[in-house]
């Protein structure tokens, strides 16, 4: 079975760069194109949908909570849409909390019961579980 932080931490890691590629993929066709990167970054493809700034707020708020949940690290939720270093400083800072994650901080403790909100109800599960 794998373990905890194997299930985890480099899961998120590889989203958050995931996003970091995307990001600077838009930066590079917004510079060769003569576009605004921030305007390419408040586009929806559906006027129902997040535009690309807020979306990578929630995938960062997201594993941020994730640290929270396992670990105890505290973190304020902030998902607004913001200009491209904005974007950027939250994806490096939170592939930095990533980064920062020992193995041994959350190995052993897959049978540990959390507590994580689901709408506006709190659920308890194993960590691996959830």
């Amino acid at each position: 079975m794998a373990s905890l932080y194997d299930l985890t931490i480099p899961v998120l890691t590889k989203i958050l760069q995931t996003e970091l590629g995307i990001l600077k993929d838009a930066e590079k066709f917004a510079q060769e194109n003569g576009k605004s990167v921030d305007e390419l970054l408040k586009a929806r493809l559906s006027p129902d949908m997040y535009s690309a700034s807020v979306q990578i707020s929630i995938t960062v708020m997201f594993t941020k909570k994730i640290l929270q949940i396992l670990l105890g690290n505290k973190f304020e939720a902030d998902v607004k849409e913001v200009p491209l270093a904005d974007s950027y400083a939250q994806l490096n800072n939170a592939i930095s909390d990533l980064a920062a994650v020992k193995p041994e901080a959350l190995n052993g403790r897959e049978a540990e019961i959390v507590e994580f909100p689901v709408g506006k109800k709190s659920v308890k599960a194993p960590a691996v579980d959830w």
